[in-house]
Protein backbone atom coordinates (compact mmCIF):
# COMPACT_ATOMS: atom_id res chain seq x y z
CA UNK A 1 0.00 0.00 0.00
CA UNK A 2 2.90 2.63 0.29
CA UNK A 3 3.65 2.06 -3.46
CA UNK A 4 2.51 4.36 -6.16
CA UNK A 5 -0.60 3.17 -8.07
CA UNK A 6 0.64 2.79 -11.79
CA UNK A 7 -2.23 0.88 -13.34
CA UNK A 8 -5.97 1.13 -13.65
CA UNK A 9 -5.74 -3.32 -13.35
CA UNK A 10 -3.93 -2.32 -10.01
CA UNK A 11 -7.09 0.05 -9.25
CA UNK A 12 -10.01 -2.67 -9.76
CA UNK A 13 -8.46 -5.02 -6.61
CA UNK A 14 -9.21 -2.06 -4.66
CA UNK A 15 -12.04 -0.52 -5.30
CA UNK A 16 -13.87 -3.73 -5.22
CA UNK A 17 -12.04 -3.99 -1.84
CA UNK A 18 -13.95 -0.62 -0.80
CA UNK A 19 -17.30 -1.74 -2.19
CA UNK A 20 -16.61 -5.32 0.25
CA UNK A 21 -16.07 -2.68 3.15
CA UNK A 22 -19.03 -0.75 2.81
CA UNK A 23 -21.44 -3.36 1.92
CA UNK A 24 -22.81 -6.23 4.09
CA UNK A 25 -19.47 -6.20 6.22
CA UNK A 26 -19.91 -3.23 7.76
CA UNK A 27 -23.32 -3.51 8.42
CA UNK A 28 -22.34 -6.07 10.41
CA UNK A 29 -20.39 -4.33 12.77
CA UNK A 30 -23.60 -2.19 14.19
CA UNK A 31 -25.46 -3.45 16.98
CA UNK A 32 -28.39 -5.02 16.73
CA UNK A 33 -31.38 -2.74 17.41
CA UNK A 34 -32.85 -5.07 19.88
CA UNK A 35 -29.14 -5.07 21.96
CA UNK A 36 -29.41 -1.19 21.84
CA UNK A 37 -32.95 -1.39 23.29
CA UNK A 38 -32.64 -4.21 25.51
CA UNK A 39 -29.71 -2.17 27.04
CA UNK A 40 -31.87 1.10 27.54
CA UNK A 41 -33.97 -0.88 28.91
CA UNK A 42 -32.11 -2.31 31.89
CA UNK A 43 -30.48 1.26 32.32
CA UNK A 44 -33.90 3.14 32.98
CA UNK A 45 -35.65 0.47 34.82
CA UNK A 46 -37.97 -0.72 31.72
CA UNK A 47 -38.55 -4.04 34.07
CA UNK A 48 -40.18 -1.90 36.57
CA UNK A 49 -42.18 -0.27 34.42
CA UNK A 50 -43.72 -2.98 33.38
CA UNK A 51 -45.38 -3.84 36.76
CA UNK A 52 -46.53 -0.33 36.39
CA UNK A 53 -50.21 0.76 36.22
CA UNK A 54 -50.31 4.31 36.51
CA UNK A 55 -47.51 7.06 35.79
CA UNK A 56 -48.10 10.53 36.47
CA UNK A 57 -45.13 13.00 35.49
CA UNK A 58 -45.60 16.76 36.14
CA UNK A 59 -42.52 19.37 35.11
CA UNK A 60 -42.26 22.68 33.68
CA UNK A 61 -41.70 23.93 30.25
CA UNK A 62 -40.55 26.88 27.82
CA UNK A 63 -39.87 28.54 24.85
CA UNK A 64 -37.28 30.60 25.04
CA UNK A 65 -37.58 32.19 21.62
CA UNK A 66 -41.52 33.32 22.09
CA UNK A 67 -40.62 34.22 25.85
CA UNK A 68 -43.68 31.54 26.49
CA UNK A 69 -43.63 28.67 29.79
CA UNK A 70 -46.03 27.35 32.04
CA UNK A 71 -46.59 23.96 34.03
CA UNK A 72 -46.77 20.22 32.05
CA UNK A 73 -49.10 17.45 33.92
CA UNK A 74 -49.50 13.79 32.02
CA UNK A 75 -50.96 11.06 33.13
CA UNK A 76 -50.85 7.44 32.19
CA UNK A 77 -52.38 4.49 32.63
CA UNK A 78 -52.90 0.89 31.11
CA UNK A 79 -53.38 -0.27 28.73
CA UNK A 80 -53.38 2.67 26.41
CA UNK A 81 -55.08 5.77 28.32
CA UNK A 82 -53.50 9.62 28.55
CA UNK A 83 -54.89 12.76 29.38
CA UNK A 84 -51.81 15.72 29.03
CA UNK A 85 -52.55 18.97 29.92
CA UNK A 86 -50.24 22.12 29.54
CA UNK A 87 -51.38 25.43 31.10
CA UNK A 88 -49.97 28.88 29.69
CA UNK A 89 -50.18 31.81 31.98
CA UNK A 90 -52.52 34.21 29.80
CA UNK A 91 -53.53 32.09 27.40
CA UNK A 92 -55.21 28.98 29.55
CA UNK A 93 -54.95 25.24 29.47
CA UNK A 94 -53.96 23.30 26.29
CA UNK A 95 -55.22 19.69 26.61
CA UNK A 96 -54.67 16.21 24.94
CA UNK A 97 -56.29 12.80 25.73
CA UNK A 98 -56.67 9.59 24.68
CA UNK A 99 -59.72 6.95 26.28
CA UNK A 100 -59.21 3.85 24.03
CA UNK A 101 -61.00 5.13 21.25
CA UNK A 102 -61.18 8.72 20.73
CA UNK A 103 -57.96 11.03 20.58
CA UNK A 104 -58.81 14.66 21.08
CA UNK A 105 -57.54 18.08 21.86
CA UNK A 106 -58.81 20.87 23.43
CA UNK A 107 -57.37 24.44 23.58
CA UNK A 108 -58.23 28.11 23.13
CA UNK A 109 -56.58 28.61 19.76
CA UNK A 110 -58.34 25.46 18.00
CA UNK A 111 -61.08 24.25 20.03
CA UNK A 112 -62.26 21.28 20.67
CA UNK A 113 -61.10 18.71 18.10
CA UNK A 114 -61.48 14.92 17.91
CA UNK A 115 -58.53 13.58 16.20
CA UNK A 116 -58.58 11.07 13.01
CA UNK A 117 -56.28 9.91 10.24
CA UNK A 118 -52.10 10.48 11.04
CA UNK A 119 -53.33 12.43 13.93
CA UNK A 120 -55.26 9.37 15.72
CA UNK A 121 -52.49 6.56 14.70
CA UNK A 122 -49.55 8.64 16.14
CA UNK A 123 -51.29 9.63 19.61
CA UNK A 124 -52.50 5.58 20.22
CA UNK A 125 -48.76 4.69 19.81
CA UNK A 126 -47.83 7.16 21.93
CA UNK A 127 -50.99 6.61 24.67
CA UNK A 128 -50.05 2.84 24.78
CA UNK A 129 -48.37 2.49 27.78
CA UNK A 130 -45.30 0.40 27.24
CA UNK A 131 -44.96 2.60 24.09
CA UNK A 132 -41.71 4.09 25.22
CA UNK A 133 -40.01 0.59 25.63
CA UNK A 134 -41.00 -0.11 22.06
CA UNK A 135 -43.11 -3.46 23.10
CA UNK A 136 -43.40 -5.81 19.89
CA UNK A 137 -46.96 -5.24 20.50
CA UNK A 138 -46.84 -1.93 19.23
CA UNK A 139 -43.56 -2.17 17.34
CA UNK A 140 -42.89 -4.27 13.62
CA UNK A 141 -39.35 -4.10 13.60
CA UNK A 142 -36.36 -2.38 14.57
CA UNK A 143 -32.95 -1.97 12.49
CA UNK A 144 -29.59 -0.16 12.99
CA UNK A 145 -29.13 2.23 10.18
CA UNK A 146 -25.53 4.16 11.29
CA UNK A 147 -23.87 5.20 13.94
CA UNK A 148 -24.28 9.32 14.00
CA UNK A 149 -24.64 11.87 16.64
CA UNK A 150 -27.07 13.77 18.06
CA UNK A 151 -27.02 16.52 21.75
CA UNK A 152 -23.54 16.14 21.46
CA UNK A 153 -22.93 12.18 22.66
CA UNK A 154 -22.32 9.55 19.60
CA UNK A 155 -25.03 7.42 19.05
CA UNK A 156 -26.71 4.40 17.15
CA UNK A 157 -29.65 5.31 14.92
CA UNK A 158 -32.21 2.87 14.67
CA UNK A 159 -34.99 2.80 12.22
CA UNK A 160 -38.54 1.84 14.21
CA UNK A 161 -41.52 0.27 11.82
CA UNK A 162 -44.65 0.23 13.80
CA UNK A 163 -47.40 -1.99 13.23
CA UNK A 164 -49.85 0.94 12.88
CA UNK A 165 -47.46 2.21 9.82
CA UNK A 166 -45.44 4.64 11.23
CA UNK A 167 -41.95 5.00 10.90
CA UNK A 168 -39.99 6.84 13.20
CA UNK A 169 -35.98 6.89 14.54
CA UNK A 170 -34.35 6.36 18.22
CA UNK A 171 -30.66 7.17 18.96
CA UNK A 172 -28.79 5.28 22.04
CA UNK A 173 -25.50 6.64 23.38
CA UNK A 174 -22.93 4.32 22.36
CA UNK A 175 -21.21 4.65 25.72
CA UNK A 176 -24.30 4.36 28.30
CA UNK A 177 -26.97 3.36 26.16
CA UNK A 178 -29.45 5.48 27.33
CA UNK A 179 -32.05 7.30 24.38
CA UNK A 180 -30.28 10.66 23.18
CA UNK A 181 -32.79 11.36 20.24
CA UNK A 182 -35.79 10.36 18.39
CA UNK A 183 -36.80 11.63 14.89
CA UNK A 184 -40.31 11.61 13.21
CA UNK A 185 -42.99 13.28 11.23
CA UNK A 186 -45.27 14.36 13.49
CA UNK A 187 -48.81 14.69 12.57
CA UNK A 188 -50.51 18.21 13.00
CA UNK A 189 -53.22 20.10 12.39
CA UNK A 190 -50.82 22.26 10.21
CA UNK A 191 -50.02 18.83 8.55
CA UNK A 192 -46.72 16.86 8.72
CA UNK A 193 -44.44 18.32 10.81
CA UNK A 194 -40.21 17.07 10.87
CA UNK A 195 -39.94 17.03 14.76
CA UNK A 196 -36.25 16.23 16.70
CA UNK A 197 -37.01 15.85 20.29
CA UNK A 198 -33.27 15.40 22.42
CA UNK A 199 -32.91 13.67 25.99
CA UNK A 200 -30.68 14.85 28.51
CA UNK A 201 -29.75 15.05 32.53
CA UNK A 202 -31.22 11.54 33.30
CA UNK A 203 -32.12 11.38 36.82
CA UNK A 204 -33.54 8.55 39.17
CA UNK A 205 -37.19 8.62 40.31
CA UNK A 206 -38.39 5.80 42.36
CA UNK A 207 -37.25 2.89 40.40
CA UNK A 208 -37.34 5.05 36.94
CA UNK A 209 -34.14 6.38 35.13
CA UNK A 210 -36.11 9.09 33.14
CA UNK A 211 -34.48 11.87 31.06
CA UNK A 212 -35.01 15.51 33.65
CA UNK A 213 -34.72 17.68 30.26
CA UNK A 214 -36.60 17.17 27.10
CA UNK A 215 -35.96 19.36 24.05
CA UNK A 216 -38.33 19.43 21.22
CA UNK A 217 -37.28 20.89 18.24
CA UNK A 218 -40.20 21.69 15.48
CA UNK A 219 -39.75 24.33 12.86
CA UNK A 220 -36.64 25.72 14.11
CA UNK A 221 -38.47 26.95 17.40
CA UNK A 222 -37.13 24.68 20.48
CA UNK A 223 -39.39 23.84 23.55
CA UNK A 224 -37.76 23.02 26.76
CA UNK A 225 -39.53 20.64 29.09
CA UNK A 226 -37.76 19.89 33.02
CA UNK A 227 -39.26 17.42 34.81
CA UNK A 228 -40.06 17.94 38.19
CA UNK A 229 -42.14 14.60 39.92
CA UNK A 230 -42.80 11.48 39.05
CA UNK A 231 -45.33 9.39 40.54
CA UNK A 232 -47.38 6.05 40.48
CA UNK A 233 -50.36 6.43 42.15
CA UNK A 234 -53.73 4.46 40.84
CA UNK A 235 -55.79 7.73 38.52
CA UNK A 236 -59.33 7.87 38.47
CA UNK A 237 -61.17 6.56 35.31
CA UNK A 238 -62.80 10.05 35.03
CA UNK A 239 -59.52 11.51 34.25
CA UNK A 240 -59.22 10.53 31.13
CA UNK A 241 -63.01 10.66 29.88
CA UNK A 242 -62.85 13.21 27.10
CA UNK A 243 -64.50 16.69 28.19
CA UNK A 244 -67.97 17.94 27.62
CA UNK A 245 -66.87 19.89 24.33
CA UNK A 246 -65.52 16.94 22.65
CA UNK A 247 -68.71 14.51 23.74
CA UNK A 248 -70.38 16.66 22.06
CA UNK A 249 -68.45 16.47 18.72
CA UNK A 250 -68.87 12.86 19.30
CA UNK A 251 -72.68 12.97 19.33
CA UNK A 252 -72.71 14.83 16.00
Amino acid sequence: MHRTIRSTARLIPLAALGLAMTGPAAAQALPAAKTLLDRHVAATGGSHRRSLETLRTAGTFSMPAMGASGELLMIQARPNLMSMTVTIPGLGEIRTGFDGTTAWSLNPMEGPRVLSGGELVQLKDDAAFDSSLRDPSLVASMETVEKTAAGGRDCYKVRVTWKSGRETFDCFDVDNGLLVASWQTAETAMGPIETTVLYADYTKFGELTMPARTTQQVMGQEMVIMLTSVDFEAADASIFAPPPEIRALISK
